[in-house]
């Protein structure tokens, strides 16, 4: 029991420094640093329930050898006691003096447990304090790290406000230079080909609001996200079923069939070449009639 006490004590005085060194917990991803964190914190609060368990079994230990202990010195105190009286005085001097250092003895372990108790005692109401002074730390590092992503996320706003005042400033420059770039006919010519203004606005923002219409609807709508993610996929699965069905049809075509259109697609590409020769040499001959 002491040795284990001891030995109790001796390990609540190791450095834990180790546990979170820099060069264990600094990683390149954020997530496997939080990862590795976490890992930390729950061991810390396993070592710190498990050493709380064995201080409150050690107590219970050291209160079973107390009364152990003064079990022991009642009965020999009770012993003492007929020992000493007048009938058994004559043949009990030896073991009077046999119980007497039982007794001393008894006395003196009594006196280490309850030593040890008290021992016991302040150092789990010690752990106590500290347990609740590290849960005080993690309370204070939660709020730390709430007033970090606060910070981060004022910042970050004031990065959008920024982005958002030169939106605002350049957005009308854009909007009247497509406008007046439009070849209309109001600013563009009067020759005729160009359509007019009231033309393109009719078929261009109708067009506009539908398109902005949708886009919104499938990006607040979980619904129709999901609808619109199921078209993209069929559609690309269809046209990966056609590819493969091609290619397969493809291995199917005999070599021989393969070789007859070659053959034929190039007598075609020939006959059209003679002609093209035949009607150059036609002109040049007409060119020198004329001279």
């Amino acid at each position: 029991m002491t040795t284990s006490f001891k030995r109790f004590r001796a390990r609540g005085f190791r450095d834990k420094a180790t546990d979170y060194d820099d060069d264990a917990v600094r990683t390149t991803n954020i997530r496997a640093k939080h990862k590795r964190e976490g890992a930390l914190a729950e061991k810390q609060n396993r070592e710190n329930t498990s050493a709380l368990l064995e201080l409150r079994d050690i107590e219970d230990e050291l209160k079973t050898l107390e009364t152990l202990f003064g079990t022991q010195k009642t009965a020999i105190e009770i012993m003492i006691k007929h020992y000493q009286s007048n009938d058994l005085r004559l043949f009990t001097g030896n073991a009077l003096g046999f119980l007497l250092q039982a007794n001393a003895k008894l006395d003196e372990y009594l006196h280490h447990t309850s030593k040890m108790i008290k021992s016991v005692q302040s150092t789990r109401d010690d752990f106590d304090k500290l347990l609740g002074m590290v849960q005080r730390q993690a309370q204070v590092d939660e709020v730390r790290l709430a007033r970090l992503q606060a910070d981060l996320a004022s910042a970050q706003s004031r990065s959008v406000m920024i982005f958002t005042v030169f939106t605002v400033i350049f957005l009308p420059l854009t909007f009247f230079t497509g406008l007046f770039g439009m070849n209309v006919r109001e600013w563009g010519g009067s020759n005729g080909t160009y359509l007019p203004l009231r033309t393109v606005g009719l078929i261009t923002i109708p067009s506009s609001c539908v398109i902005i219409t949708l886009a919104l609807i499938v990006a607040w709508s979980t619904r129709m996200r999901r609808i619109f993610n199921r078209f993209v996929k069929s559609v690309t699965g269809g046209w990966t079923w056609v590819k493969k069905v091609g290619q397969e049809v493809g291995h199917w075509i005999p070599a021989s069939t393969i070789k007859d259109r070659a053959e034929r697609k190039r007598s075609i590409e020939e006959k059209r070449e003679r002609k093209r020769a035949l009607k150059e040499a036609k002109k040049a001959a007409s060119w020198l009639d004329e001279d």
